[in-house]
This record gives structure tokens, sequence and C-alpha cells, in this order.
């Protein structure tokens, strides 16, 4: 009896640690999968929209699909990251905002590379949504979509300026860790109207990471381990910015 009532405390104490450890790790997944960050990330055209085209056939869609896994990659250590496609298929312009809303993402990323009819222009250029920007950069890339004046997407910088100034605010954290990261390529931020940001409803960028017609700035695209660096200096901007989200 003694050892049967020993034996029966113990099976008590073992089942009383099990299940405190089990409900610690359910509270801890909990805690984490709470908290942690929904990021949408949208690589640009696909399909039969294949974007701009450089001049060795390399092509805008292809481009984005590479760097937008290689952010895929350091990002979902620790947020939750979709995207808008997982492989080459075209996906309307209106419905990547939609994705992410019906997610209730905290940030949303569109992905291109920059293309002009001359090959000199050059850089990174980033981009946050401004329904009122006539910024000439805007409308150098011509497979960038532009929100028309009879849109029918409601503005979205008229109605959340909130919006638009924590996604201005990310295109800065980002130029500063591009520019610390690398020094030889040009970065530029600007607003612009642009429909795939439109109809977001939660910050966004638009972030063309080269110029896909620019000779120079094609070899660096080409270049995975190029490519990775940029990539880590944008996720490491989108730490810095959730880093300091409450304070915004």
């Amino acid at each position: 009896p003694v050892m049967s009532v020993h034996f029966k405390n113990t099976t008590m104490l073992f089942l009383g640690i099990l299940l405190s450890m089990t409900l610690a790790h359910a509270e801890k997944a909990y805690t984490e999968d709470r908290h942690a960050g929904i990021i949408v990330l949208d690589p640009g055209h696909g399909g039969n929209d294949i974007g701009a085209r450089g001049s060795d056939n390399m092509t805008e869609k292809q481009v984005a699909m590479t760097f937008a896994g290689l952010m895929t990659e350091r990002l979902k250590k620790t947020y939750k990251v979709f995207l808008t496609r997982k492989d080459d298929y075209q996906v309307d312009v209106f419905e990547r905002p939609a994705l992410a809303n019906h997610l209730k993402a905290d940030l949303f990323v569109s992905i291109h590379t920059g293309g002009s009819f001359r090959n000199q222009p050059k850089g990174i250029s980033l981009f946050y949504y401004d329904n009122a920007s006539n910024n000439a950069a805007a409308f150098e890339n011509q497979t960038t979509h532009l929100a028309e004046p009879s849109s029918a997407i409601k503005a979205w910088g008229h109605n959340r300026p909130e919006l638009v100034e924590k996604s201005r605010y990310l295109t800065e954290l980002i130029r500063k860790r591009l520019t610390r990261a690398d020094g030889k390529h040009q970065v530029s931020t600007s607003g612009a109207p642009l429909i795939v940001m439109s109809g977001a409803d939660m910050p966004a960028v638009l972030i063309e990471i080269g110029y896909i017609t620019n000779p120079l700035d094609a070899k660096d695209l080409n270049d995975e381990t190029h490519l990775s660096n940029v990539a880590r200096a944008i996720c490491d901007a989108i730490d810095d910015f959730f880093s300091n989200k409450r304070r915004l």
C-alpha cells in the first residue's frame, strides 16, 4: 500500500509537470502566433504579363519571383509570409492588395524591376502610395500600373493618411539599409499613384530592385549574391519597421 501511494504520487507529479510543460508550450506558441507580423510579398507581373525585358531576354517577372523567394527565406523565420503568386501565372492587379486585405496583413511589399525605353536610367527605386504625386520618376517604367483619375478605387491616400506616412517611413528605412549595404547603387524614394498599392489597407511599398534595361544593373539582377545582399538589407529594414511600429 505504501509503494502504491508513492507510485500514485509520483505519477501525479509527473503528469502535473507534463501538463505544465504542455500549457507553457501552448501559451508560448499562442503568444508568438498572436504577435507574429503578417507580410504579403507581391512578385510583380507573371504569366503573359512579363513586365520589362532586358537585352539578354531576362524578364521582370522572373527576377521578381526569384527575389520574392530570397526575401521569403529570411522573413519566414520571424513573420508569417504569403505571396500573391507562387509561380509563373498572371494575377490581376486589384487582386494583389485584396489578398493582403483578406489576410489582414501588417505589410504589403510589391517587388519589381525598373524598366525604360532608354538604357541610361539605373538604380533602386522605392515607392509609397501618393495619390497627389505627379513625380516623373513614377512614369519612367512603362510596365508600372498607375492609378487613373477615373479609377473606381477609393483614393487610399485621401482616407488613410497615417498609412501613407507609415509607408513613407518604411521606404526611408529601406533606403538607409540599402545605402549601408550597397554603396554602388543609387537609392531613391518617392510617392506615386500606383494602383497595386492604392487598395491596400496597411502600409505598402513598391520596390524596383534595379533597372533591367540598364546593362550594369541587369548584370547585378542576374547575380544571386547581389540579390541576396539586397534582400537582406530590405528584410533588416522590415525588422526595423516592426521594432518601431508601436511608436508610430
